[in-house]
């Protein structure tokens, strides 16, 4: 988690909530499977359309993508 703002600047919003999401569902004691990176994923789109194109609030744009 304390890595999500100094990442966000350089990897962009969508990437570093996917990392996130699968840090947090790993943490959880989840196995890894393809449901956890569909989540994930998901999640991040979600989150993403939400903000982003929906609300019109700007997330961030990474350095690298």
């Amino acid at each position: 988690g304390s890595l999500y703002i100094p990442l966000a600047g350089l990897l962009g919003y969508w990437l570093t909530l996917v990392l996130l999401l699968l840090a947090v569902i790993l943490y959880e004691g989840m196995k890894p499977s393809w449901r956890m990176l569909a989540v994930a994923v998901g999640g991040a789109t979600f989150f993403f359309l939400l903000f982003d194109v929906l609300l019109g609030i700007r997330v961030p744009e990474g350095m690298l993508f």
